[in-house]
């Protein structure tokens, strides 16, 4: 059953809004918009907005869950759509929400979102405020023994004033993540977090009680990301009261007199340099190929080979050959791009053996701007070596270390 609730006053267009309403017992429209236009001598387009602003065509049945209102039908189409209700035995029975309660229904979940969300950003803070007084505790800096730099081995020496030098603030209170360092520590990130982790096994870098939560593995602070927390320089028995003093203490440990042994060890570190830098640039110059490649134990190997008779220099030259001929054999038998990468590997080891036989004079290459030399180059080759880029350019050799530091 459908009442007409009239608004107007006006007892012409109260009239055409009966008409306009009027359906018979199957509920479809007795009369046509246009023929009521033409009564009303109104335009077709504009009167069911007239008659919508005249009256409310309603199911006093129909009430609104919330408010108890009857069902307004917003228009013909509303009603049409709705037949198959009206139609029904139950149509009494049918509930709805009215336009109003919709719209505060959907404030009240907005309201109710909002406060949800605030009881956990309250409730995230309180947790934070928790797991910040547990780093705090956990890595207090005052539990730090102050250490003999004289006693620590090259390699040592080497890796922390490395870190120092990538990452230290001004004034030596901590080491800024991994991730912010502005200059790379090593060439291979792998490498860089080889070396956090051998200084932090050795109690020669802390986790700074600083650091942000974020950079723990969920509640466990004893679990972290090495390259999200901040660190925290060792303390020198000598420098207890001057941290700056920590780097002329390493500059002298590097540049003073060395032992057989530490000759050995700076061999060690040398080729360990050489080669990550080699890795370096084949991953490089395979990516300007467009090659993607993941260097393994036979790309070591290779390389490893090659690093006993070339410089790194010359191997640059021997990488860059091996990927242009890589990328003209991709481009001439339609292979995969891996087997194409994997062909460039191969082809370092088969010219570094052809050049050895063969006696060739390998051109050497210099450094890329892509690829600048590293935190952890400039000081074994610049501070602890003395040799420059000769580091660079010369083969490590265990007679050059000698003659630079055995007095």
């Amino acid at each position: 059953m459908i009442n007409l609730e009239i608004l107007t006053e006006d007892k012409n267009l109260a009239a055409v809004c009966q008409l306009y309403w009027e359906v018979d017992n199957e509920y479809e429209f007795v009369h046509k918009i246009s023929d009521l236009a033409k009564t009303a001598n109104v335009d077709k387009k504009r009167l069911p907005s007239l008659v919508k602003e005249s009256c409310n065509a309603i199911v006093p049945t129909w009430k609104c869950e919330d408010c108890g209102n009857p069902y307004v039908f917003s228009n013909r189409s509303d009603l049409t759509n709705n037949r198959r209700y009206l139609l029904l035995p139950a149509s009494d029975k049918v509930s709805h929400v009215c336009d109003n309660c919709q719209r505060k229904r959907k404030e009240k979940e907005v309201e109710e979102r909002k406060q949800r969300a605030n009881e956990k950003k309250q409730a995230r803070e309180v947790l934070e405020k928790e797991k910040r007084q547990k780093i705090q505790e956990v890595y207090n800096l005052t539990k730090r023994n102050p250490i003999d730099i004289g006693a620590l081995s090259l390699t040592d020496a080497v890796y922390l004033l490395s870190i120092l030098r990538a990452g230290a603030f001004e004034n030596l209170s901590k080491i800024m993540p991994a991730a912010m360092f502005e200059q790379k520590l090593s060439p291979a990130s792998e490498f860089t977090t080889e070396v956090i982790n051998h200084l932090y096994a050795k109690n020669l870098i802390y986790i700074h009680p600083d650091t942000e939560p974020e950079a723990f593995v969920n509640d466990d602070v004893s679990r972290f990301y090495v390259w999200r927390v901040y660190y925290a320089p060792p303390i020198s028995k000598i420098s207890v009261d001057n941290q700056s003093g920590i780097f002329s203490e390493l500059t002298s440990k590097l540049t003073e007199s060395w032992t057989d042994e530490q000759c050995q060890e700076a061999l060690q570190l040398w080729k360990r340099v050489a080669l990550e830098e080699s890795k370096e640039y084949l991953l490089f110059v395979l990516n300007e190929h467009h090659f993607e490649f993941s260097p393994g134990e036979k790309t070591n190997q290779y390389l490893e080979f090659a690093l006993q008779y070339f410089s790194t220099a010359q191997i640059f030259n021997t990488i860059w050959r091996a990927g242009r001929d890589a990328a003209a054999y991709y481009q001439r038998e339609g292979i995969s791009k891996k087997q194409a990468a994997n062909s460039a590997v191969a082809a370092i080891q088969r010219l570094s053996e052809r050049a050895i036989a063969e006696k060739w004079e390998i051109k050497p290459f210099g450094r890329n701007f892509k690829c600048p030399q590293t935190v952890i180059g400039e000081v074994l080759y610049n501070n602890a070596l003395r040799l420059g880029e000769d580091g660079f350019n010369l083969i490590p050799n265990i007679e050059i270390i000698k003659n630079k530091k055995i007095t």
